[in-house]
């Protein structure tokens, strides 16, 4: 029997991580999955509910809240490959993982991803749903393997790099190591990824995004390129009922990068917060 390995980072994420484990196990063959948790600087129930909801894996739990640390220490501690990288709130099944690693065993690739699906529809804010009705048609929306929550790797996909950098985006620098023939998003697996119930908060994560991003592209990959500023009028083209969403959409990313440049003037380090406006996680059905 084929054995995969499961690292998950958690800071403070008792909320969720029931239900992202139990997802997981459900149908999963006993010694499948070797899966780490790294309960990193976590103030609350994390670890015990973790250990509660799979007596089966290994928890490890870390005095500092940094997921770069989490992700080496679990690094460590897992055995197998293709290796999986999930966040704590993202629910997948084990047929979604096997999915992924036959991709991986069966091909050329390196890396793999979930296909997202983020679940604006049901945010309250107009903006926000706005925002994301047309970001969903940009390439940017679409490739690469970071944003997912979800990342596998084989073993010489993780021998691309020695340890994980001490970075917000740690997916995107994951994801510039690798060509586009390298890596790809699986069509048949997908993950439903929450938005910010509010304008302030979506800005915040946009520009924690941008910020994140910059510093990839500054220390480690200084090829690595941003959507080319022709993608928008292209999918307005495309669908010119989209016209309308393009206020809002402008809105955030000129909101954004304001409040990117003013944190970066200011010398204050981007970090991942949590955003107690979004919707909480649902299972995949």
């Amino acid at each position: 029997m084929r054995r995969l390995s499961v690292v998950m980072p958690a800071h403070n994420e008792a909320a969720v991580i029931d239900r992202s484990l139990r997802t997981l196990l459900a149908d999963a063959v006993p010694g499948e999955f070797d899966v780490v948790v790294v309960c990193n600087g976590c103030s609350d129930d994390t670890a015990s509910i973790a250990r509660a909801a799979a007596p089966q894996a290994h928890v490890i739990e870390l005095d500092a809240a940094s997921k770069s640390a989490a992700l080496n220490v679990g690094d460590a501690a897992a055995t197998a490959y293709p290796r999986f990288y999930l966040d704590a709130d993202i629910c997948v099944t084990a047929a979604d993982l096997r999915t992924l690693a036959d991709a991986l065993d069966g091909g050329d690739r390196l890396a793999i991803a979930a296909t997202v699906a983020h679940r604006w529809r049901q945010s309250r804010s107009w903006p926000v749903r706005s925002y994301y009705r047309l970001w969903s048609g940009l390439p940017a929306g679409s490739a690469g393997i970071f944003g997912t929550g979800v990342i596998g790797l084989t073993a010489a996909g993780r021998g691309r790099f020695d340890q994980w950098p001490d970075v917000v985006a740690d997916d995107y620098y994951c994801d510039s190591l690798f060509t586009p023939a390298e890596k790809m998003r699986h069509p048949d697996v997908h993950v439903q990824l929450d938005v910010p119930g509010r304008l302030p908060a979506l800005v915040r994560r946009k520009a924690r995004v941008r910020n994140g991003n910059l510093q990839i592209r500054g220390e480690f990959a200084p090829t690595a390129k941003a959507a080319p500023p022709s993608s928008l009028r292209d999918v307005v083209r495309r669908r010119p009922g989209l016209i309308l969403d393009v206020p809002a959409f402008l809105l955030v990313t000129l909101a954004a990068r304001a409040l990117a440049a003013r944190d970066r003037r200011s010398g204050r380090q981007a970090q991942w917060r949590r955003d107690d406006s979004r919707l909480a996680p649902k299972p995949p059905r």
